[in-house]
């Protein structure tokens, strides 16, 4: 899978993509584009965010973050 269809499973824009990634808008912008790929570590995180949607996990996880983004 490459990071928009990553990014469209989970229906989101690229603004929360990018802050789920902890990254720039423009730097999911770039690897949608195939201007620049994701690093390892980018890809190690995009792997975990799959892992843990397969699990069920990932709801709780993205909970956590937005409660400390209003935080």
């Amino acid at each position: 899978m490459n990071p928009a269809d990553i990014r469209n499973k989970f229906g989101v824009t690229q603004k929360v993509f990018a802050r789920w990634c902890n990254t720039a808008t423009g730097t999911i912008r770039k690897w949608e584009s195939g201007e620049q790929a994701p690093s390892g570590p980018a890809w190690r995180l995009l792997d975990a965010l799959l892992w843990m949607d397969n699990r069920g996990l990932l709801k709780d996880f993205l909970d956590d973050i937005e409660q400390e983004k209003t935080s």
